[in-house]
């Protein structure tokens, strides 16, 4: 039995429950479906942006997985700082060490930014991981969907039970 059905046989404290529960996840759902559109939207433009040298000035390694990483970029005369990490795959000792010396402090890469506005967003990679940014936001919408399907069948199933009884 899902969390989206609703059985006869459950109490009525039961089915409020999983009413209320449902209700706490649809603004949830909304927020993701907004920032994670928005976010992917930025990502897909981010193929067009304009890009030029930056330089690494600090470096965060708190997990043995991904390196955070602070860089400085200059547009127009006007110096930019930004925050990044890395988005390569790390499994064994050898790749680790090797991401450390590819953005170890000091060492220069393109950066990609926004051409409106420079020191709002900028990326190492155009287009990013747009792919799973677009599956996230899906994924999100239809449950966002399901969930109000499911409230509105709670609704009409507990509407009913309080008609009978």
């Amino acid at each position: 039995m899902s969390v989206f059905q609703v059985n006869p046989n459950d109490s009525r404290n039961l089915i409020w429950f999983k009413m209320l529960g449902l209700i706490a996840l649809v603004p949830l759902l909304a927020v993701a479906v907004v920032y994670g559109s928005g976010h992917a939207m930025t990502q897909w433009s981010s193929r067009d942006w304009p890009g030029t040298e930056m330089v690494i000035t600090a470096v965060d390694q708190s997990s043995n997985r991904a390196i955070s990483y602070t860089y400085e970029f200059e547009v127009d005369g006007v110096n930019y700082t930004a925050q990044g990490r890395t988005t390569e795959t790390v499994v064994t000792p050898d790749q680790i060490k090797a991401l450390r010396s590819k953005y170890a402090v000091g060492t220069q890469h393109n950066v990609f930014f926004n051409p409106r506005d420079p020191g709002a967003y900028s990326v190492l990679k155009p287009g990013g991981n747009f792919a799973m940014q677009a599956f996230l936001v899906v994924l999100a919408l239809v449950a966002l969907v399901r969930s109000c399907t499911a409230i509105c069948k709670f609704w009409s199933f507990t509407s009913a039970s309080v008609e009978k009884g």
